[in-house]
């Protein structure tokens, strides 16, 4: 066969081992000059979807097959090659066909760094040709999977590099436009920029690199000549950092939110601000406010509930707690008519990100009611969460954005107030896990769920000593002790009693100590539930001797 018989059958090939939804358009006419075909998928119904890619298909009866069959060299003009990876601006696959064996290798050319380093020097030594390298074991044999994602990738190199690609001056472009073609443009740019900025941060983060992430996102945030939807994406890039920069939900954790939310807000602001922005830095702050005060409620129904046999210690925390029971109850009511308000404005991009800050402290407040028997008001909120978090869901299935799946999938089954529905929740959970394509992804959710179903009714009440340590402090806080303040009383009191919860900073000393609480406690122990700041006893197995100390 002479080279144009082999080029035919080499696209009779071709064509005859695409799929039926590959509408296979030629463009032959030109005989092995140009490009030899485009292809576009088409759907179920046979309409076009614009995906669309160029094919130069070149055949050899028997092609070169080297590094130990692991590669396909197939030799082709500088001249050719220059012209299909700069002057096509669709992406296209270079296709080389074996029609003894009638197998298909195939690969990219645009997005190759290296292939366009090594064209440029063959072209600065005068030479004709250049050797391209296919991978072997890339062969269209049925499954165009992994064809379809390169080219994707490709197209999206040709998006990121249209501007290099550009085949007249910029100042000649800026001539020949109107005023308002050139504001498109640089709309336009403006996109590609905070496009990229996105990518780079993700990056950054993804790295670790979170001081310079901070410092750069910083530099966004406060600038005025940036666009308030740039400044809001920098802004929760710093509040990524912080949970780098301090320990989660840590006092220094929940300033540095405070500060950042309030500038959101101060930013958000003018009227020209778009709406939605302005009801989320609304919200972010009421996040804080949220988890403050349900957290302060639920601690106090916890300390309730230890103390209905002490009069004098039910008698503080009953009146202490009336004040904090309203001020939470008005949070999550404030809250969940925010978030209605983005569900009735349509704004439903933002629910798979806002849901997960408020609905664990909403649920908290529920489980709350229903330990105390209102269960009519627990069911409501629980009923409102679980809508919420499904919507969530959806919209993230449709926006194709999986990220959020891991969370919204495991908040949807670990916020329930009823632990015999647990399993159904289970279920339903694993079957949305199922539908996460990322591997990895899909493995960390399916085990976390299976933590969830293996933790007991009441696992979640209990704390580690750090846990127990912290919930002393922000209990004596709400009941206006000052654990840090030598001048208050109460406070001094309290302070010991932390140090001593855990004996063993002076049992470890000595093998023959033993620590006894005693049962007389005073007013401030008894206002936080912390034993240990009352009167000990230190008893000397050894010596027999007993010493009493005072908090």
């Amino acid at each position: 066969m002479n080279a144009k018989e082999i080029g035919r059958r080499a696209g009779r090939i071709f064509q005859n081992a695409i799929p039926a939804n590959w509408a296979y358009r030629s463009q032959e006419d030109q005989e092995d000059y140009g490009i030899d075909g485009e292809i576009e998928l088409v759907d179920e119904q046979d309409h076009a979807t614009g995906f669309i890619f160029k094919a130069q298909i070149k055949g050899q009866e028997s092609v070169s097959i080297i590094e130990e069959g692991k590669t396909v060299s197939f030799n082709i003009s500088c001249n050719k090659l220059l012209y299909y990876m700069q002057q096509i601006e669709a992406p296209i696959i270079l296709v080389v066909v074996d029609v003894t064996t009638e197998i298909i290798y195939w690969r990219t050319l645009q997005d190759d760094e290296k292939l366009s380093t090594a064209l440029e020097s063959a072209v600065a030594k005068g030479q004709a040709s250049l050797s391209v390298h296919l991978e072997a074991n890339r062969q269209l044999s049925g499954n165009t999977h992994d064809l379809l994602k390169d080219v994707e990738s490709n197209m999206d190199w040709l998006r990121l590099h249209a501007i290099k690609r550009l085949s007249q001056p910029v100042k000649d472009i800026l001539k020949s436009h109107s005023h308002q073609s050139l504001e498109e443009i640089l709309s336009q740019a403006k996109k590609i920029v905070f496009q990229l900025r996105i990518d780079k941060f993700q990056r950054m983060y993804k790295e670790g690199n979170f001081s310079d992430l901070y410092n750069q996102s910083h530099d966004i945030l406060i600038s005025p000549s940036e666009t308030i939807n740039e400044r809001f994406c920098a802004a929760f890039y710093i509040e990524k950092t912080h949970l780098h920069r301090h320990e989660f939900q840590s006092d220094e954790h929940r300033a540095a939110n405070y500060d950042l939310y309030l500038y959101m807000i101060g930013l958000a602001r003018p009227r020209s601000t778009p709406k939605h922005l302005k009801l989320l830095s609304i919200l972010l702050l009421r996040s804080l406010r949220l988890r403050l005060f349900v957290e302060q409620d639920y601690h106090f129904y916890i300390t309730s509930e230890h103390t209905k046999n002490d009069p004098i210690t039910s008698w503080v925390v009953s009146a202490s707690r009336a004040n904090i029971a309203f001020r939470s109850a008005r949070e999550v009511d404030k809250t969940i008519r925010l978030v209605n308000r983005f569900i009735a404005r349509g704004y439903f991009t933002i629910l798979p990100d806002i849901l997960p800050r408020v609905t664990p402290m909403i649920s908290l407040f529920a489980k709350r009611l229903h330990n105390e028997g209102l269960e009519e008001q627990a069911s409501l909120i629980t009923e409102w969460v679980e809508f919420g978090l499904g919507l969530a869901l959806e919209v993230a299935s449709k926006m194709d954005e999986q990220n959020y799946f891991p969370g919204l999938i495991v908040l949807k089954a670990s916020l329930t107030n009823k632990p015999e529905s647990i399993e159904d929740k289970i279920q339903e959970c694993l079957v949305l896990a199922g539908k996460i394509i990322d591997s990895d992804m899909k493995n960390e959710v399916v085990k976390r769920l299976g933590e969830v179903k293996s933790r007991k009714p009441d696992e979640e009440d209990e704390l580690s000593p750090e846990e127990e340590i912290k919930y002393f402090k922000e209990k004596a806080k709400a009941l206006g002790i000052n654990v840090d303040d030598p001048e208050d009383e109460f406070g001094r009191i309290i302070s010991q009693g932390l140090k001593d919860y855990n004996p063993e900073r002076v049992l470890i000393n000595c093998r023959h100590l033993l620590f006894v609480p005693s049962s007389a406690q005073g007013i401030p122990a008894r206002m936080v539930g912390l034993p240990s700041a009352a009167m000990k006893y230190l008893h000397c197995l050894k010596k027999g001797f007993t010493v009493a100390v005072g908090a």
